[in-house]
C-alpha cells in the first residue's frame, strides 16, 4: 500500500516535475550538463537519451503493469 501512495503521489506530481525541468533548463550550467548527458546516453547505446524520458517512465509504468495483472 505504502508504495502505491508513493507511486500514485509521483503521478500526480509529474506536470510540476516537467515545470520544474523546464526551468532547471533555463539556466546555462544545467542545460550544457543535460545536453552533455543526453549525448554521453545515445553514445552508450542508453534509450532514455533526456531526463524527460527517465521522469516519463515512472507514469507509464503503472498502467502497463495494471494491464498485465488484470489480463489474466
Amino acid at each position: 500500500m505504502l508504495m502505491r501512495a508513493h507511486a500514485l503521489r509521483y503521478v500526480n506530481n509529474y506536470e510540476q516535475s516537467q515545470s520544474k525541468l523546464r526551468t532547471c533548463k533555463e539556466r546555462p550550467e544545467v542545460a550544457t550538463f543535460l545536453k552533455h548527458w543526453a549525448l554521453m546516453m545515445q553514445a552508450t547505446g542508453q534509450s532514455h537519451s533526456s531526463v524527460g524520458d527517465l521522469l516519463i517512465q515512472p507514469v507509464q509504468r503503472l498502467p502497463r503493469y495494471m494491464m498485465l495483472l488484470f489480463a489474466s
